[in-house]
């Protein structure tokens, strides 16, 4: 299943970039996932932890960075991992490009994932829904850090951009779920915003 993303972030295409290709720098900026230490190898471990009400999936499993072309400003990431009680698993191949914008920059991620498992019989339509979430929550708390990095003390900025920041080290599903009825009553009842 090919699933496109893409958001805005303030900063240059290059600056944009470089911290992204950081794995360890960015790693606190996704919600529910876990890095461990490097090993000194090309391949990164790390684990994701996703509540879906009473569900819970927990996956564990490595990947690294097999393209990295910083004059395109694109990198390419391949990884498997599987759920930690053994009833399913997941591959992804990510190409993440950054291009400039009038915010600054704007990523595009377009991820094709396989799953398999019970996460598997969610269906694509929620499925990329979900994925956008956490594209959100990555980018609203990525964009959090660069402005803490710079030395911003705006209040109001932070404010803004902290309300709606996910806490780093859970993907609170119910949240998401909720999200994504209230974007299709939208869609249903064609309200914008």
């Amino acid at each position: 299943m090919l699933i496109r993303n893409c958001f805005s972030v303030a900063g240059t295409p290059d600056d944009v970039f470089a911290e992204l290709v950081n794995i360890d720098a960015i790693a606190s900026c996704i919600p529910g996932a876990a890095l461990e230490a490097p090993d000194g190898s090309v391949l990164r471990r790390g684990a994701i932890d996703i509540r879906l009400g009473m569900m819970r999936f927990q996956y564990k499993g490595e990947f690294s960075i097999t393209v990295m072309d910083q004059t395109a400003r694109r990198a390419v990431i391949d990884g498997q991992g599987m759920d930690t009680t053994g009833e399913g698993g997941v591959t992804a191949h990510v190409v993440m490009t950054v291009t400039e914008a009038a915010a600054g920059s704007e990523v595009l991620i377009e991820t094709d994932v396989k799953l398999a498992g019970p996460v598997a019989q969610l269906g694509r339509g929620l499925i990329e829904e979900f994925a956008q979430e956490i594209v959100d929550q990555f980018a609203t708390n990525l964009s959090t850090r660069r402005l803490q990095s710079a030395g911003v003390n705006d209040s109001v900025a932070l404010g803004v951009i902290a309300s709606r920041q996910q806490a780093p080290d859970e993907l609170n599903g119910a949240v998401l779920l909720l999200r994504i009825l209230w974007r299709r009553i939208k869609a249903v009842f064609g309200v914008r915003r």
